[in-house]
């Protein structure tokens, strides 16, 4: 119930930016936020799929896993801090990423900060905590793939791959294109990942090779899965609706490069999960992970780029209304009933 409880605080929040937009503090309200999350998944106790791997990486030190967890996860431990402590102190280092990457790209923050919540916030920030850690940071290497600052973004990818080998992925957003999509490049695209496709096996093996034993169970409960098909069908239809509303409103919404170039990295997501996931659904989830949380910020630019009220209302009842139902799945968890340490 927790979870519900904490959206509709956020929901509310999102309309209310939306009716007194020039007398709201975005930024000091996402900030504020940003801290509650932080203390929601660090002060957590025995929640998520991955709570025991990394409450056993902490009690016993790990070399296993990326360098990058590995190293801060022995210091740490190497102080005798306790574990909560070193959760706050990773979903502090993460979340500052994130609230980054909303401020400097949306005017409308909390609707941004609403979705991310009411999935990835969960999936990683609550379970796979080192993929939390390195998509925060290549949300926040996009601001300076949008400049143009290829070497900064390469760095920025290279130390999120310290955390999760999977952030390489993300080193193909600074190719997306900026600009109008033509027919030929929907044809590359749909290329490339049916190439992708065929040889994903191999690239699923890459990414769980030498990471934590979790892995395996994800795959194979996900895979043996026999309500896959509808999963897959649930997955596209939420996916889809951040489409379904920019094309609607496509004369308001691309007005600049900026504007194209969010939607195609989204667009890119998509196709990505839609070309993957049958193959291996968690893989497939976690690596277009690192595009489609720009439906973050695409709903946010969405609500600027709409004059009248009745219209960002609408955008926000529909993004509420997803987040709602995503939350109630989260509910149904068994790994996720939430308990705190006090």
């Amino acid at each position: 119930m927790i979870y519900i409880l904490l959206g509709l605080v956020i929901i509310f929040i999102a309309y209310f930016e939306v009716f007194i937009k020039q007398k709201f503090s975005s930024k000091t309200v996402l900030g504020f936020l940003c801290v509650v999350l932080i203390l929601f998944a660090g002060l957590r106790n025995k929640v998520g799929t991955d709570w025991n791997s990394y409450y056993e990486f902490y009690q016993l030190g790990v070399t296993n896993v990326e360098i990058g967890y590995a190293e801060l996860n022995n210091f740490f431990r190497g102080l005798e801090i306790h574990y909560n402590i070193f959760l706050i102190i990773l979903n502090s280092f993460s979340l500052w990423l994130m609230f980054q990457f909303f401020n400097k790209n949306s005017e409308y923050k909390i609707i941004a900060l609403l979705i991310f919540f009411s999935d990835l916030f969960l999936y990683f920030n609550l379970s796979g905590i080192r993929q939390a850690i390195a998509t925060s940071i290549t949300c926040f290497a996009f601001i300076y793939a949008n400049n143009r600052k290829y070497y900064r973004f390469f760095i920025c990818i290279l130390i999120a791959m310290l955390f999760h080998l999977s952030a390489i992925i993300f080193a193909l957003a600074y190719f997306v294109p900026r600009t109008k999509l033509k027919i030929k490049h929907y044809g590359i695209l749909l290329v490339g990942f049916l190439m992708l496709s065929l040889s994903f096996s191999f690239l699923t093996d890459f990414i769980t090779a030498n990471t934590q034993k979790n892995a395996d169970v994800y795959v194979n409960a996900l895979e043996n899965s026999s309500n896959l098909p509808k999963l897959f069908a649930i997955g596209i239809l939420k996916r889809v609706v951040i489409i379904i509303v920019v094309i609607y409103f496509s004369k308001s919404f691309f007005v600049n490069k900026f504007r194209h170039y969010i939607f195609n990295i989204y667009l890119f997501g998509f196709a990505f999960y839609c070309s993957t996931y049958l193959i291996s659904p968690d893989i497939g989830v976690r690596m277009s992970s690192y595009f489609t949380i720009f439906d973050t910020i695409v709903a946010g630019n969405l609500i600027m780029a709409l004059k009248k009220t009745s219209e960002r209302i609408i955008i926000v009842t529909v993004f509420s209304a997803i987040a709602i139902y995503k939350l109630m799945g989260y509910m149904d968890n068994e790994y996720y009933i939430y308990n705190t340490i006090f």
